[in-house]
């Protein structure tokens, strides 16, 4: 029974052997030479990163940035304020920041719904902000990114991006 078998196990292993008129030469590269270039780029290894919690915090000779009419107002506050220049055809310069708080309000008409909208009933952080002007104060509710925000006292239009 043993000799049956390893006869068997003879044939299938010579059945899969290649045949002598398919076998292709083999090629073996040859080992380099040491001080020849080399034509393929090695691998470079990624720079170190240090893993930090915090940002750095600023050096003490980083100088403030300078105040302009373009940050004097915190950017959530400025559409509402470009567009209130617009409205009263004044530069944004003409129109100062008197008041924001940041608040929530009830819905997503910032709580200043028009007759008859219907508002997503959602609560929306934002904040309500007052802008002087010579004209008179304005006030808006105003999204926490920005848009929409809402002018208070009959113009409810929404403005968004």
């Amino acid at each position: 029974m043993k000799r049956l078998m390893l006869f068997a196990l003879f044939l299938v292993l010579t059945a899969c052997a290649p045949s002598g008129a398919d076998e292709r030469p083999m090629i073996t590269p040859s080992p380099p030479v040491l001080g020849t270039p080399l034509s393929y780029p090695l691998p470079v290894s990624p720079p170190a990163l240090k893993a930090t919690a915090y940002p750095a915090p600023p050096s003490e000779g980083t100088p403030m940035p300078a105040i302009t009419p373009q940050n004097d107002i915190p950017r959530p506050l400025r559409p509402a304020r470009d567009y209130l220049a617009q409205r009263l055809d004044v530069s944004p310069e003409e129109i100062h920041l008197a008041t924001y708080e940041p608040t929530n309000f009830p819905d997503g008409c910032l709580g200043l719904p028009n007759p008859g909208e219907m508002c997503i009933q959602v609560i929306t952080p934002g904040y309500v902000v007052t802008f002087q002007t010579d004209k008179g104060n304005f006030i808006f509710h105003v999204a926490r990114s920005g848009y929409p925000f809402r002018m208070v006292g009959g113009n409810y239009e929404i403005q968004d991006k």
